[in-house]
């Protein structure tokens, strides 16, 4: 029972006619961690309640929280549309099933980051504060912060 409240919970927050501050309401419920002033718009997927969003950031629509492992999202950070946050990969198999055992990593974003529309960031990276990450960047190592990252896989392009 309890399984199938909190799935209904999450499908219910990211209805388009829910208002915002509702949302926010409706994921706290879930179990998800919302900080004062949190905003997170229409459309956004959590695979479970492990995500921390931190104090006035921002989860623009169509945003995907793959969180098999905790996700840990740090205070004024914004997300635009589309961010896939992924904690999830597999060892390479053998040959007759290349996708093996599944792992799972947490993901750390830094306070103030900003990450562009269609930006991935993969299983066990940490973006440190104040980066920007690139629109359609693939982050797959760890950011140092105050950089801008692009590319795929991401590579830091210059300091801010």
């Amino acid at each position: 029972m309890r399984r199938t409240l909190s799935a209904f919970i999450s499908n219910i927050q990211g209805l388009a006619f829910i208002p915002t501050p509702l949302r926010v309401l409706f994921l706290r419920k879930y179990g998800v961690v919302c900080g004062h002033g949190a905003r997170v718009y229409e459309h956004v997927h959590f695979s479970s309640n492990r995500v921390e969003i931190g104090r006035e950031s921002f989860v623009n629509v169509g945003c995907y929280f793959d969180a098999s492992e905790k996700i840990i999202i740090g205070n004024k950070v914004s997300l635009a549309p589309l961010v896939r946050i992924i904690t999830t990969n597999h060892e390479i198999g053998p040959p007759e099933n290349r996708a093996g055992i599944s792992l799972a990593q947490t993901v750390h974003i830094g306070d103030g980051c900003w990450i562009g529309a269609g930006a991935s960031v993969l299983p066990g990276v940490t973006v440190g504060a104040g980066c920007v990450i690139a629109a359609g960047a693939v982050i797959t190592r760890d950011c140092q912060p105050n950089g801008l990252y692009a590319g795929v896989p991401g590579r830091r392009l210059r300091d801010l």
